[in-house]
């Protein structure tokens, strides 16, 4: 397991170098050199899975006692490892919670401003630019620019700057297959999706589960 795996990567950190305070001056070996990526290793690891703050003496201390093989430690490996899976899901089960309820909160502030439609899924819209061709209906096959980001204003993803994007309705996200046939050929309109509507408590590559999504969307051509 990833937990194990970064358990055993902290063992051999310490075996390798018990110096925490090892700087980039001092990597003139092969083992300080590794000994330092192991370390980078860990910790960016531990920040992704939200770990929070550390007693790193403490995990090195522990680290050299398994190590040296010392049966009378207060967690076996095998009790460390189900901590630790217990431990992160839990994190995990928290920063999700978070993401929800940080949507839910922008969506309700949202929907107050002017020019912002809410449909009865609990879809937003507004429009930027309007356009006179024609509406899809599900089952269309549609070309489209767009640009995607967090609530925070963060872009995720973009078809700008390469070719315009195309798919069927049906075969995209909730939210969009339901803007898409409200939209025109030549409309530009900014999408709010809440999650429900997106990937839900699902991650979709760097979309969090839980996220509320927004798309700056222009219908370029719809055909059946």
């Amino acid at each position: 397991m990833r937990y194990l795996t970064i358990l055993s990567l902290s063992l051999i950190l310490f075996a390798c170098n018990n110096s925490a305070s090892v700087s980039e001056a001092e990597l003139t070996t092969d083992i300080d050199s590794v000994s330092y990526a192991l370390g980078v290793n860990i910790g960016s690891s531990l920040l992704q899975q939200g770990a929070g703050d550390l007693d790193f003496e403490l995990m090195l201390a522990a680290a050299e006692r398994a190590y040296a093989g010392d049966t009378a430690m207060l967690m076996s490996a095998q009790q460390a490892n189900v901590y630790l899976s217990e431990f992160f899901k839990r994190k995990q089960r928290e920063a999700t919670m978070k993401t929800l309820e940080e949507g839910r909160a922008f969506l309700e502030e949202n929907k107050q401003r002017p020019g912002v439609v809410t449909t009865a899924s609990g879809l937003q819209y507004e429009v930027l630019s309007s356009g006179s061709g024609i509406s899809p209906v599900m089952g269309d096959s549609v070309t489209f620019h767009y640009t995607g980001s967090f609530i925070n204003g963060e872009i995720f993803e973009t078809s700008i700057g390469r070719e315009p994007a195309k798919s069927k309705i049906g075969g995209l996200m909730r939210g969009w297959n339901e803007a898409l046939q409200l939209m025109k050929e030549g409309d530009k309109w900014k999408l709010y999706i809440p999650s429900e509507l997106a990937y839900g408590s699902m991650s979709g590559g760097v979309i969090p589960p839980n996220s509320t999504l927004i798309f700056e969307v222009e219908l370029i051509a719809a055909k059946k």
